[in-house]
């Protein structure tokens, strides 16, 4: 009798332990077998850096907040800059509305730096998140995409995406701690709203910042 019950317990034991050694396997099968999680990656990397270095305080306004209007133009801005140390990226980023909407057709952002840009292209922009009621253009600065003066004023004269266009680079001009003239505005006949900034961020040991003279 106690032999039958010793054998009964052995084969009870031996039955859990199978169990046991079953399941530690599935999960460690499971958990090799398990994708490793990719990483998200955002929909709006640039737009993510400039916020990050305004947060830094790594920015100049270039035209702050301005619904000053003289004629076709709102936020005209005449500016004698200076750059100083060596900068690893910068983006020119505007906001800008008509009757805090997304501007049309029948507005332009103008930006010049040292004689070079015009209208900004705004197709070419940088991805940025969707806004009910602002137009948002980012460029990085080595890459920037404008319709020359010569082309937009050809007819019908103004802004149009159909209008072939130019690529410029800022970017040398900064990082050469060059003296810097830019001028800015927004073309409208209606009474509009602009606000304009270069970002930048400074290569690794080196103190960046751009100045207004």
């Amino acid at each position: 009798m106690e032999k039958t019950v010793l054998k009964q317990g052995l084969a009870s034991f031996i039955a859990i332990a199978s169990i046991m050694v079953v399941v530690l396997f599935l999960n460690k099968t499971t958990n090799i077998l398990k994708p490793e999680p990719t990483p998200s990656r955002s929909e709006y990397p640039d737009f993510e850096i400039i916020t990050d270095l305004n947060n830094k305080n790594h920015f100049i306004s270039l035209i702050d907040n301005s619904k000053v209007k003289d004629g076709n133009i709102a936020g005209y801005a005449d500016l004698k800059l200076k750059s100083e140390g060596k900068f690893a990226r910068a983006y020119l980023y505007v906001e800008t509305s008509v009757n805090d909407k997304p501007i049309s057709q029948f507005e332009s952002v103008y930006a010049l730096l040292n004689e070079k840009g015009g209208h900004l292209f705004r197709p070419n922009s940088l991805k940025t998140p969707p806004s009910n009621n602002r137009t948002r253009l980012l460029f990085a600065l080595n890459d920037l995409s404008y319709i020359p003066k010569s082309i937009y004023e050809l007819r019908p004269v103004g802004y149009s995406e159909t209008k072939s266009f130019r690529k410029t680079s800022w970017f040398s001009d900064i990082d050469n701690n060059e003296e810097l003239h830019f001028i800015g505005f927004l073309g409208s006949v209606v009474d509009g709203f602009i606000d304009a900034k270069i970002y930048y961020e400074c290569q690794n040991g080196s103190e960046c910042k751009i100045l207004k003279l």
